[in-house]
Parts: C-alpha cells; structure tokens; sequence
C-alpha cells in the first residue's frame, strides 16, 4: 500500500513538471472563463438558458473557494428553460484531471441523500453511446430529484469513473505535445415536470450540441 502512494505521489510531481515543460517550448497558451462559456450553446432542444446578473454567459457562478481548489479554464454554470421545466447544466473544461472530480460528495456535501444510483446508457449523435452516472437523491427540505453526470476526456471518449478518467488524461498528457484537455458534464432536474427521460434527452441533446457548437472544443 505504501509503495503504491509514494508510486502516485511520484507519478502527480512528474506529470506537473513535464505539463510546465511543454507548455513552455509549445507556447502555448491556457483558454479563459471568457473563451470557454462562449463555446457552451444558449439553447438545446428548445431550451434556452436564464443569463444571471453580472456575466451574461452564466446563469450563476460557482464560488471562489471552488474555483481555486479546481483551477479549471472554467465553469459555466446556467439554467435552461422550456416551458414549465427547468433543468439545470455545468461544465467545467480544463487541462488539469484534477480539475474535476466525483460528483456525489459534492451532493452529500451540500445535504443530498443518495437513494439510487446506477451507470447508464445514452445514446448520443455524436459519440454512440457514453456512460453517465445516474442519481436519484432527495434533500432535506424532502424534495427528490434526479442528477447525472459524465467526463469527456482526451480525444473525446467519455468515462463514468473519475479515476478511469484521470489514469486515461494522465497517460494521453504524457505523450501529447500539449496539455491534453478534457470537460466535465453534469445535468440535475430543477423540478417534477422533468422526468428521468426528459433529463436523459436534454443531457445527449446538450453534449451534441455542445460538440456541434464548439467544434469539438468542449
């Protein structure tokens, strides 16, 4: 076990030099917050997102205490409308694997019990079928709710696991000539007009067109 962490521990310092090193002779040059929110469409399937006060890109921002600790190119956080449903969408993009993280302490953190969760399915246009994490949960003002999530790492193949997805960044960024990138998608039914299908649908519909509207980008 030991030898296991000090091989870890090892491996986090090497991939941090090599990045620093690279990007150094490549010139290149990390996107921003600005760059990546306008590659996230306004509008999926007849949704279109609520802008927030201040950034008309966001509906809301994440806090400081998470940016710092995620250190993505950014978050882009919105609210999309249709109708009477609302679901709410986020994407974190970064270089970093350590940018993104396991979802479910996020919602425990902030007072969701977890009832059920299972790995899913969805069928999208773009990428056949990728894997999402798929969450019933309840809070504790006793509201139930469904929540999904997914990672898109290099060269676009998508991981329901955090650590799939960190040891694939890993190997990729230490073979590539820049910092390989990856983008985190997680989509949460805002009320009970939005069915687990209808959350299902939104979320294929909003990785499409993610894709379509970036060109591959995010």
């Amino acid at each position: 076990m030991k030898k296991s962490v000090i091989v870890l521990v090892v491996l986090f310092v090497a991939v941090g030099v090599f990045a620093n090193f690279r990007s150094s002779l490549s010139g290149y040059v990390r996107p921003t917050e600005d760059d990546i929110e306008k590659l996230v469409p306004p509008t999926v399937d007849g949704y279109t997102f609520r802008p927030g006060q201040g950034d008309r890109n966001h509906s809301y921002k994440m806090d400081e205490v998470t940016y710092e600790m995620l250190k993505p190119f950014g978050i882009v956080g919105r609210t999309y409308l249709k109708n009477d449903e609302i679901i709410d969408a986020v994407l974190i993009a970064s270089d970093d694997p350590d940018s993104f993280h396991d979802q479910e302490w996020c919602f425990r953190g902030q007072d969701w019990t977890i009832n059920s969760r299972e790995v899913v399915q969805i069928p999208t246009k773009e990428f056949g079928n990728i894997p999402f994490v798929q969450l019933n949960m309840t809070n504790k003002n006793g509201i139930t709710t469904y929540a999904m999530f997914t990672f898109k790492g290099p060269e676009s193949k998508f991981f329901s696991s955090f650590s799939d997805m960190w040891l694939d960044f890993t190997v990729r960024g230490l073979m590539g000539g820049v910092p390989p990138q990856g983008s985190f998608y997680r989509f949460i039914a805002g009320n009970q007009a939005v069915t687990k299908e209808k959350l299902e649908a939104f979320a294929a519909n909003y990785v499409d067109e993610t894709h379509r509207f970036s060109k591959g980008k995010v």
